[in-house]
């Protein structure tokens, strides 16, 4: 794909928005209410993906979930979502974007509903699949809508930052608003926060957002769909089989069945008329690049979150509020750094600011270690922890924060017009999958850390009751509550003690991930900014 990002700007300066059902000439003239719409959308998932971790450790000892399961209730949402997402965003150009966003918010409202009222772990993680499928509508769609609405090269640069920074505003919202929720009420009603949000939504597509569809989108790709989710799901599945210590054959079998239809997929797609989607996208570095920086943010991200919730709440235990407060300098840092980056992208180097953003995020994970190693679990409650947590993490904010603008910017601009839903919704694909395996390899290396070091204490207890204090932290906890004080002592000290081990070797291993996508985005990309790159690759 040689005619990157700047032919595409080129052509919706000019008004040739071929993702519109209108011809374009100028900006839509709602175009900044109907953003404030779509960033509700945005917002809810933020919200949705925070509250959750904070909501762990109740929905553990309401439901009791094994170590495996937790990890289910966290990643299947994004398992779904990233194996529909080609599809849903291929569709999206076909049927509508607005249609299928209305679509999906709604079952995306019913979904929440039924997490919120979950009664067992199995249940729970359908209620999440579920939540995961219909939010496979609104990414790609809402990232159409807006490239068809902002027509000016500028405008549009500035709508994706704000668009951006509002997930920034929904991990800053959620992580107070779940505290407050889970000290007054049940833990579904972390759920239960996205029905309004979704009618909001809802309605406000119905009135402000403009409906938006390929001009000449051809058939559906049937075959290519039902490929892209078998593969994807093959892929989910030799995963889940190593961290559910299953045979590595099955592992292994798994993984080569993914592969093949991943050839087979590849292949299909570039012998068929109308394909799911153009692979030759990928072909542009700078494209190529953004989706995997996007992959490994979301990878980064969710799995830092998902030992830092559990750090704050069980280990150090703190209230969720006082958890929420801690991580909030963070989010702001977060915000704030995608605002300014928004408006840096188009004068500054891609390289440079994305190499800046991946090191920034590193320091963050290397104080993590620190931490980790420096033994300060013995003084949970002092103010140096608390000082070098909240400096760590917005450390973290600010690199993650700088990521998403230049990658968005480059992904948007790297397609044509006419594919701009199947393009986002490769980029999503790959931001999901980051977030997924984010969730699935980091929370099995520090499972498997933890698991380790615990089984090694001879606590006096029988096999499975060593087996559900091995599983993860938060049941250990709740088992210590039935045992004699010294005991249970014993138990939580022991459990502490493996956790934030397992916490220590989780953050090295992201840290050094850090790292090496950095020198792959400097080996790679050149030194231009986002338009001199396309205009290069073209040429």
């Amino acid at each position: 794909m040689s005619a990157s990002f700047s032919s595409a700007q080129e052509s919706a300066a000019q008004g040739v928005e071929g993702g519109s059902t209108q011809s374009v000439q100028a900006p839509h003239p709602h175009r900044w209410w109907a953003l404030a719409v779509l960033a509700c959308g945005i917002v809810i998932l933020a919200v949705d993906m925070t509250v959750l971790n904070f909501a762990l450790p109740a929905i553990s000892r309401d439901l009791q979930p094994s170590g495996t399961q937790l990890l289910w209730i966290i990643d299947i949402y994004a398992f779904a979502l990233a194996s529909l997402l080609i599809t849903m965003g291929t569709l999206g150009d076909r049927i509508g974007r607005r249609k299928l966003l209305l679509i999906g918010i709604a079952g995306f409202a019913v979904a929440s509903v039924i997490a919120a009222m979950a009664t067992s772990s199995l249940m729970l993680i359908i209620a999440r699949a579920l939540q995961g499928i219909f939010g496979a509508t609104l990414m790609p769609s809402t990232l159409s809508i807006i490239k068809a609405m902002f027509t000016d090269p500028k405008e549009l640069s500035r709508a994706i930052a704000a668009w951006i920074s509002c997930y920034s505003l929904g991990a800053i919202i959620g992580p107070v608003l779940g505290g407050w929720l889970l000290e007054h009420f049940h833990w579904g009603s972390v759920f239960l926060i996205n029905v309004p949000v979704a009618a909001i939504i809802f309605i406000g597509g119905v009135f402000i957002i403009p409906e938006s569809v390929s001009r000449a989108p051809g058939r559906f790709d049937v075959v290519g769909a039902v490929l892209s989710i078998t593969a994807l799901f093959g892929l989910v599945g030799a995963l889940k089989a190593v961290t559910a210590g299953l045979a590595l054959w099955v592992s292994l079998g798994l993984l080569v069945v993914a592969i093949g239809l991943g050839v087979l997929f590849v292949a299909h797609l570039n012998n068929t008329q109308f394909p799911l989607v153009d692979v030759r996208l990928l072909r542009s570095s700078a494209y190529s690049t953004a989706v995997i920086v996007n992959l490994v943010s979301s990878f980064l991200l969710v799995g830092v979150m998902f030992y830092l919730t559990q750090y704050l709440q069980v280990v150090l235990e703190l209230s969720p509020v006082h958890a929420g407060l801690l991580l909030m300098p963070g989010m702001i840092v977060s915000m704030v750094f995608t605002v300014v980056t928004g408006e840096l992208v188009s004068r500054v180097p891609a390289r440079r600011l994305l190499v800046i953003a991946l090191l920034l995020t590193a320091c963050g994970l290397s104080m993590h270690v620190i931490e980790a190693f420096g033994q300060w679990e013995a003084i949970p409650s002092g103010p140096l922890v608390n000082w070098w947590f909240g400096a760590s993490f917005m450390i973290i904010g600010a690199g993650v924060g700088m990521l998403d603008p230049v990658t968005n910017t480059i992904i948007l601009g790297a397609a044509p017009p006419e594919q701009s839903g199947a393009a986002s919704a490769l980029s999503e694909t790959g931001y999901e999958l980051g977030a997924a395996f984010g969730a699935a390899v980091l929370g099995a290396v520090l499972i498997s850390v933890y698991s380790f070091n615990v089984v090694k204490h001879d606590f006096g207890v029988d096999a499975s009751e060593l087996s559900a204090i091995s599983s993860n932290v938060n049941n250990a906890h709740a088992f210590a509550e039935s045992l004699t004080p010294e005991a249970a002592t014993q138990v939580v000290s022991a459990a502490n003690d493996a956790f934030v081990t397992g916490m220590g070797v989780t953050a090295a291993v992201a840290a050094a991930l850090c790292v090496v996508a950095a020198v792959g985005v400097r080996l790679v990309l050149p030194n231009l900014g986002v338009h001199e790159m396309a205009e290069s690759e073209r040429h």
